[in-house]
């Protein structure tokens, strides 16, 4: 039986930050994983300031910056809004989210923290008498199959639960967690780009209760992209949004070349009120970080 002070659970940027400056600062740590490899599958917009990045602390930055954006257009029906950069400090990235992902785990193993990959969290339970305040984990190492290989008895002192917005660890405390969530989704291909520009794009017949974008991540390709808000549309899927805009919307219609070499889907969750995200009790302790505590930023949905 392996025995930690912190297990990490979920290895995306919020996970491998927090297990990096455990282990910085001492305290024996574990991050799960239950995907084959960290960064994948990407459900990402790929877009980060630059104080992100800073914040990451990471110093090979060339290794998953596509480029560099200077600004961004706001588009309505009706109107256009140019949003210029003030500063360099203020500019924004595109990023490839897997490698980003890879390098923050790195890091965190670096500094002291273990890694186990393609192994699933099943069971969170408070220790018996003997174990004081422990938790134990009952984590499951499966093949790319989903065929069950061997399951492990982990213990900790805490469990941090950063595994994304269908958080296992939330449910298995029996934490507060949100219920309504923007449904998203995305390609890459070949665009007509003339500047280094993010275009946002509103309006309640192209993507209700948020928005569409485009970002260019090089001279000739973007990410095109849209969330819906289901409480505001009457359809819940975002693909049939996505659809029409590249083929029907004036100005993505016109840019888009028909290309797509990448699709991702996934969802923001939506902050609730009172949201509780700690379990402490008798010593023991869970935690949510990322967007398993639905930290996301209240005006783009950016999660990093």
């Amino acid at each position: 039986m392996r025995e930690y002070d912190i297990v990490v659970v979920g290895g995306g940027p919020a996970g491998c930050m927090a297990a990096k400056y455990a282990a910085k600062a001492g305290a024996s740590t574990l991050i799960i994983e239950e995907n084959s490899a960290i960064g994948e599958p990407v459900q990402c917009a790929g877009l980060i300031s630059k104080r992100a990045i800073e914040e990451s602390e990471l110093k090979n930055i060339g290794s998953f910056v596509n480029c560099e954006l200077k600004g961004a257009i706001v588009h309505s029906q009706s109107h256009e809004l140019r949003i210029e950069v003030p500063s360099p400090e203020k500019s924004a990235f595109a990023i490839r989210r897997d490698i980003f992902d890879k390098e923050l785990a790195k890091a965190a193993m670096d500094g002291g923290a273990e890694l186990i990959l393609n192994s699933k969290v099943k069971h969170v339970k408070k220790g018996g008498e003997r174990d004081g305040a422990k938790l134990t984990i009952l984590a499951a190492a499966t093949t790319s199959a989903g065929v069950n290989l061997e399951e492990n008895e982990i213990k900790a002192n805490v469990v941090i639960g950063a595994d994304g917005w269908r958080s296992g660890i939330a449910r298995m405390a029996g934490l507060t967690v949100t219920k309504n969530f923007l449904n998203c989704v995305q390609i890459e291909g070949q665009y007509e780009i003339h500047e280094p520009v993010a275009d946002i794009f509103v309006g309640k017949t192209i993507a209700p209760g948020f928005f569409a974008w485009v970002i260019p991540i090089d001279e000739t390709t973007a990410r095109i992209g849209l969330c819906i808000d289901k409480r505001f549309s009457l359809h819940p899927n975002p693909l049939p949004f996505l659809k029409r805009i590249l083929s029907g919307h004036p100005i993505i219609a016109a840019k888009y070349k028909g290309t797509q070499s990448k699709f991702t889907a996934g969802a923001i969750p939506i902050p609730m009120e009172r949201q509780k995200t700690v379990k402490a009790g008798d010593g023991t302790g869970i935690l949510l970080v990322g967007d398993a505590a639905a930290q996301v930023k209240p005006v783009t949905g950016g999660g990093v």
